[in-house]
């Protein structure tokens, strides 16, 4: 991983911009990768991939690379 790069969540061609809500479940996509919910922690990413049924992304914001 690039030093700059963080992980984010993509479903779909879209990336998780943010995580749901205990009390309504609710998640918000976008088109971008920019908007998407930077994580920093492989494990973490995975986690919440795995809950809202996405693949984990590694994005590099400088270059705009998305690797999946």
């Amino acid at each position: 991983m690039e030093s700059n790069s963080v992980f984010v969540i993509r479903k779909n061609g879209e990336y998780l911009v943010a995580l749901p809500y205990s009390d309504t479940l609710f998640v918000r996509w976008s088109n971008s990768p920019y908007d998407g919910a930077r994580l920093h922690g492989r494990s973490t990413a995975k986690k919440v991939a795995d809950r809202v049924g996405g693949l984990v992304a590694e994005f590099n914001p400088i270059t705009g690379r998305v690797i999946l």
